[in-house]
């Protein structure tokens, strides 16, 4: 909205994290780029199978499980609810167990009081929640014993988890809201919204994903129907080095430089 884009028009350059971000800008008359936030696929890999096993193991998660990952914040914006209810009509679909992991604060005073919500949707044995704030190599290994990545947010800036899930090839399933359209439009499981509205925070929009269309997106999954090879997201996300976004801000700071040059000369 207006009132949030005042203070960028002062700004001697912009980036915003998506393509999104950068039409928005535009729309409103702030000079903007899209800053190509880059990917590091050394440290978010894909686990060899034999590490899968061990990892699952060590975590006591049987090897026939179906292992369902979301890395998000417990705040309203990431729609928490909609994935444990997705997990809760997906257990009563299939007959391999299944494991709902989920990094977050579930203590926060402002989010859901998560326990609860998985006795009150029968996701209790299923439901395991860690903590964030955990070391890059545990959250790696949670990734690894994955067999999908969930998330179900009504909206989105760029979404790093998605791109660290594509690193390890695992399958995504998501709203298709904000800049998650950008990364897995032909990359993964873009869920449409069932509606949208304007909420009141700065006048956002807020997309709720249909639940229903969530739960037979990870059945599909859950039994092996891929559509798209995990080789196409994992290839679109070795291209996002961190050379490309050094290399623009370098740009844009020499520029900015030049121009103060100028004016000061003139």
């Amino acid at each position: 909205c207006m009132s949030w884009a005042a203070p960028l028009y002062n700004m001697d350059g912009v980036f915003f994290i998506s393509e999104l971000g950068k039409q928005e800008a535009l729309k409103v008359g702030v000079k903007a780029e899209h800053l190509m936030v880059g990917v590091d696929t050394v440290s978010w890999r894909p686990a060899f199978p034999e590490e899968k096993k061990k990892l699952r193991e060590g975590l006591g998660i049987p090897q026939d499980a179906f292992v369902v990952l979301t890395v998000a914040d417990n705040q309203e914006r990431k729609n928490l609810w909609a994935g444990m209810e997705a997990v809760s009509r997906l257990k009563k679909e299939i007959t391999r167990p299944i494991k709902y992991i989920l990094v977050t604060r579930e203590q926060s005073p402002f989010g859901w009081r998560l326990r609860d919500l998985a006795v009150s949707l029968g996701i209790n044995q299923e439901y395991t929640p860690f903590e964030r704030g955990m070391s890059q190599q545990d959250l790696w290994a949670l990734y690894a014993v994955s067999d999908v990545y969930l998330q179900t947010s009504k909206a989105e800036g760029v979404g790093l988890p998605v791109l660290d899930a594509m690193c390890c090839k695992i399958p995504v399933v998501a709203t298709d809201t904000g800049a998650l359209h950008e990364l897995l439009n032909g990359r993964g499981f873009l869920i449409p919204a069932e509606y949208t509205f304007t909420d009141v925070w700065g006048n956002s929009r807020r997309d709720m994903i249909d639940i229903e269309h969530t739960k037979d997106a990870l059945k599909l999954i859950s039994i092996g129907d891929i559509p798209i090879p995990q080789e196409i997201p994992y290839e679109y996300v070795k291209q996002r080095t961190w050379d490309i976004p050094a290399q623009q801000i370098d740009s844009k700071i020499r520029e900015l430089v030049n121009e103060q040059k100028t004016e000061t000369s003139a």
